[in-house]
């Protein structure tokens, strides 16, 4: 019995146990899109865009196989090979790993505006990852899934689940441009024709 000290029940006083609960250690994934270096904010149509997605790992536990799925808004078309366009029109990457505790990793993804103006907004967001025995663990603070509308109100490159904003989500806005409208004539004579 647990802090006896009087032989009670038979229990030799000379020893005594002491329960501890080990915890399992967290496993939390979050993601930031923004775009790449030297990406330029405002496009036209038929520009490419390159977006770059890290993932950070906040948690304890090195992440294998993190699968991320970019939510091709309309009037962007998947242009990248590394990624695999689906038949719902999104686009999505596994990222083998490791990615170990406390450190991140980052892959591009590159669209073509093919219709539209004004702001665009792209998303993305971690749909399932493993631990390194391949079992698939709870997140901390976000649920890994792609479904874009059940991510809390959307802060650009949050990671601390702030305002009950998932935080293996991220979006990032680019500015298409008015397509330039521009008509021009020319009259001449034609040769040889005497004025």
């Amino acid at each position: 019995e647990d802090d006896e000290t009087d032989n009670d029940n038979d229990d030799e006083d000379d020893h005594d146990p002491e329960v501890i609960t080990v915890e399992d250690p967290i496993f939390d994934l979050a993601l930031i899109k923004q775009l790449a270096a030297g990406q330029a904010s405002t496009v036209a149509v038929g520009d490419e865009v390159t977006y770059t997605i890290t993932v950070i790992n906040q948690g304890e536990v090195d992440a294998y196989n993190v699968d991320v799925v970019d939510y091709l808004p309309t009037g962007m078309s998947l242009n990248d090979a590394d990624w695999t366009l689906q038949a719902d029109g999104t686009a999505t990457i596994t990222l083998a790993g490791p990615i170990a505790a406390g450190t991140s990793t980052s892959v591009d993804v590159t669209v073509t505006v093919v219709d539209g103006a004004g702001d665009l907004t792209n998303f993305a967001e971690i749909t399932d990852a493993e631990d390194e025995d391949g079992n698939h663990p709870e997140d901390e603070d976000s649920t890994p899934d792609d479904d874009p509308d059940n991510d809390g109100p959307s802060e650009d490159d949050e990671t601390d689940n702030d305002n009950d904003d998932e935080d293996d989500s991220d979006p990032e806005v680019i500015t298409v441009e008015d397509p330039i409208f521009d008509l021009a004539l020319i009259k001449q004579l034609a040769a040889g024709q005497a004025s």
